[in-house]
């Protein structure tokens, strides 16, 4: 009873169980097959990366150097009549001929001096001082020409070259080139030679690139640009490399794009296939592992299993041969457990201790210690569950910040929006319909005091457009000054309505470059851009409210 009571005590103050967690053979293979990819991965990505990066930037270089040598050559063969031109600009005979006035001797030589330049529509001199559109000669001299005759007489130097009014019929590449006095003060004269337009698509067919694409865009001050010419397979815009160099001597811009054949991005086919040829390897070299071990651990099992059965009989007859260390160490120190003839692991002081022997089982069968062939290599490892991961909660929506209040608008326009190149403010705000009324007023008044009767009204697509517009418009039909509204269109048509339908006055209503909340109008009396002290002009108008009463006429053109 005592020796019962003793065993009692023991199992109550037993150890506890031991606990872990771990991954199964299973697992842990298919971690190691993921790190090994990963790894491979990694290593394969980081040592093709700067090649790779090299690899573009030099076809990067390429492709620039490209587009450097078509505008080069587009240059070239423009320079054929740039500098022709210049050359008769030049010309003794010429300088001569303009100093002494005689106008049919210019025409004669001009006719004759044109011939050698077959894009060329025809050449003809200019008077120096020219400052009113032409509509008699052909091609047309427009407000653009006439920037150019003012640079050209400022600079004494040939403007850019341009192309002025694309995709109409009056389109004509434009070369102005000064003609200068002996000294080269004073310009005498302009030279005027302008080609047609079809020259730069015929350009570009002898400069495209294999399977690119080129186009040839115009762009001037900060306005959007405008395709001229174009040649090649548009496709490759979505795909390729690109450039965009420009053109020497003009306000052209060669735009080129090129196709990808031939490179391999940072994960082409080939850097795929030889991760999956890898990973498969990895696989299999896992798995094979897997197996052999999983072998090897269940040949350590029964054996051990075999040990204990004997150990615990009391009756161990030989050797059990174990592969793995960590058996084999549990297989030591269960006999340095025996030899101390204790059950106990911590020190016992008891004499009485029952002793490992006591314990006979020899009626038992090694079936009714384990069976090791219904035992899965996965369950050797002890596996805690994980724990589930609780629900994330849902945080609360943000209260939504009160609106801002409501600022009203100034009886008179700020001066700010006053601009050096036209009238511009923020809709609702630094311009609204009253602010745009007043404006008009000004502008009408202004308009009657240079003798103008009639202005052309066009606007943009905003959506502010139409009710600015009936205010602008409304505040200039007060002043006696007649509008005709050419609807929505863009500026250059604007330009050219006035030029057509008035004496070159006319205003545009559009918020140009700037962001969608912002408006205003640019305005053009007699032929002249307003601007600077033209606009603040306007501006001390309003301010003053030094407007002329009367009442215009409203009219729409289609």
């Amino acid at each position: 009873m005592a020796r019962a009571g003793k065993l009692r005590a023991r199992k109550r103050r037993g150890g506890k169980k031991a606990t872990g967690s771990g991954l199964s053979l299973k697992s842990a293979s298919l971690v190691a097959i993921g790190t090994f990819i990963l790894i491979f991965a990694t290593g394969s990505f980081l040592a093709e990366l700067v090649p790779l990066q090299r690899l573009q930037d030099l076809r990067t270089v390429a492709v620039e150097a490209e587009g450097n040598h078509l505008a080069d050559t587009l240059a070239l063969k423009l320079a054929t009549y740039t500098e022709g031109a210049r050359a008769i600009a030049r010309d003794p005979q010429i300088v001569a001929l303009v100093r002494a006035g005689d106008q049919a001797a210019l025409a004669r030589r001009a006719r004759e001096l044109r011939r050698p330049f077959p894009w060329a529509l025809t050449l003809r001199f200019l008077p120096a001082g020219l400052e009113q559109p032409d509509k008699t000669v052909e091609p047309q001299i427009g407000f653009a020409c006439l920037d150019m005759i003012r640079e050209a007489r400022k600079t004494r130097q040939a403007p850019p070259v341009e192309v002025h009014v694309p995709g109409t019929p009056q389109q004509h590449i434009d070369i102005i080139q000064p003609v200068l006095s002996t000294d080269g003060k004073r310009v005498l004269a302009i030279l005027q030679m302008p080609l047609k337009v079809e020259a730069l698509n015929q350009w570009l067919k002898t400069l495209t690139v294999k399977g690119g694409y080129v186009s040839l865009v115009q762009t001037v001050a900060n306005r959007a640009g405008v395709q001229l010419a174009q040649y090649g397979d548009a496709n490759v815009r979505s795909e390729g490399r690109s450039a965009e160099i420009a053109v020497p001597g003009t306000r052209w811009k060669v735009n080129l794009w090129v196709p990808r054949e031939g490179e391999l991005g940072l994960f082409g086919t080939w850097y795929l296939l030889v991760l999956l040829v890898g990973a498969l390897m990895s696989f299999l070299l896992i798995l094979l592992l897997w197996r052999s071990l999983s072998r090897t651990i269940s040949f350590d099992l029964e054996n051990f299993m075999h040990m204990m059965a004997d150990e615990l009989r009391g009756r161990k007859a030989h050797q059990y041969p174990l592969m793995l260390p960590e058996f084999r160490e549990a297989s030591r120190r269960i006999a340095n457990l025996v030899e101390s003839n204790t059950m106990e692991r911590e020190r016992d002081d008891d004499a009485t201790s029952l002793s490992l022997r006591e314990l006979r089982i020899e009626d038992m069968d090694d079936s009714q210690i384990m069976d090791v062939s219904q035992v899965a290599v996965e369950e050797l490892d002890d596996i805690t569950a994980f724990e589930q991961a609780r629900e994330a909660r849902q945080a609360p929506a943000p209260k939504p910040e009160p609106a801002p209040a409501s600022v009203t608008p100034p009886a008179l326009p700020p001066e700010e929006i006053f601009k050096a190149y036209d009238i511009r403010g923020v809709v609702g705000q630094t311009l609204t319909a009253d602010h745009m009324e007043l404006i008009g007023k000004a502008l009408g008044s202004e308009a009657i005091s240079r003798g103008v009767h009639r202005i052309a009204f066009a606007r943009d697509g905003r959506l502010s457009g139409p009710e600015l517009g009936q205010a602008l418009v409304k505040g200039i039909l007060s002043t006696g000054v007649d509008v005709v509204d050419v609807g929505m269109v863009p500026t250059p048509l604007l330009y050219y309505a006035a030029a057509e339908l008035t004496d070159g006055s006319g205003v545009m209503l559009t918020g140009s470059h700037n962001p969608p909340d912002y408006n205003g109008i640019k305005i053009v009396l007699d032929g002249e851009s307003l601007s600077g002290d033209a606009i603040q002009t306007l501006k001390e108008r309003v301010y003053n409210k030094d407007f002329v009463e009367g009442q215009g006429q409203y009219e729409t053109h289609p």
